[in-house]
């Protein structure tokens, strides 16, 4: 299935966080933290899952849950997988792995992401 998207509608920036490699912590392997490297920013298409998609998608709240899309190469060259968090709007999103799709032939990589913090 071809999906085609012009580039009039990535018109929103989102920052991609990729899990950096920690040394084991001070108590032994289990007690390292994940840190949160910023990789760069891509162009990208947000979109708002309402009603009972948001809710199936897991929200609580349907503001919780986004639908992204970006170019292919954008996205791989920043290194994004569905460990992968982004950054939008000032919101943390956590990618639903589930709902991870990139496809080289159509130049896209499309996810549900959910909001796992809040920045102030």
């Amino acid at each position: 299935m071809s999906i085609g998207y012009s580039p009039g509608m990535m018109q929103h920036r989102i920052a991609i966080l990729n899990p950096a490699k920690m040394q084991d912590g001070e108590f032994g392997r289990r007690s390292a933290s994940v840190e949160w490297i910023n990789a760069g920013s891509v162009s990208a298409n947000i979109g708002f899952n309402r009603g009972k998609t948001a809710m199936s998608a897991g929200a609580l709240d349907v503001y919780e849950v986004i639908i992204v899309r970006m170019y292919y190469e954008s996205g791989k060259l920043r290194g994004i997988t569905p460990r992968s968090r982004i950054l939008y709007d000032g919101v943390t999103y956590q990618i639903l792995g589930a709902t991870y799709h990139a496809d080289k032939i159509d130049d896209i990589i499309q996810f549900n992401a959910q909001a796992i913090v809040d920045n102030p």
